[in-house]
């Protein structure tokens, strides 16, 4: 029953974390300084926690399940879970530096996060699902 828990917890908060990275990319791009600045605030005090619990529940996960042991597609998982938790900084560096009042030099981010986002999220719920290694 716990793990049943723990999976749901790690699905929930992996929903918030990257559909909030997915919005907040897009949304951040477009504002100005002062909707930046509570963009800002608000992706660190709902973004930020729901990344920091989605590690938490996954990591608990594989642990009581014994994965790390037996397979490799968690190793495959945290991999893309440390390039989604890059994006992630990146785009709260960005919404930083507009509310901040610099201008965005690199708008291939805009474009780029939440592409990047949504396939890797296919793509570790995938392995996930059919843990093929």
């Amino acid at each position: 029953m716990v793990y049943s828990l723990l999976k749901v917890f790690h699905m929930t908060s992996m929903a918030l974390w990257l559909g909030g990275m997915f919005t907040f990319s897009i949304i951040g791009a477009t504002a100005d300084g002062e909707n930046a600045a509570a963009l800002r605030v608000l992706f660190g005090k709902t973004v930020t926690p729901a990344m920091l619990a989605t590690w938490a529940a996954g990591l608990s996960l594989a642990a009581i399940g014994g994965w790390f042991s037996i397979a490799a597609w968690p190793f495959v998982k945290i991999t893309g879970a440390f390039m989604l938790s890059g994006i992630h900084g990146m785009v709260a560096g960005r919404l930083t530096r507009h509310a901040n009042g610099e201008q965005a030099s690199d708008v291939s981010l805009s474009v780029a996060a939440p592409v990047v986002t949504v396939l890797a999220m296919v793509s570790l719920i995938f392995v996930a699902t059919t843990k093929p290694l």
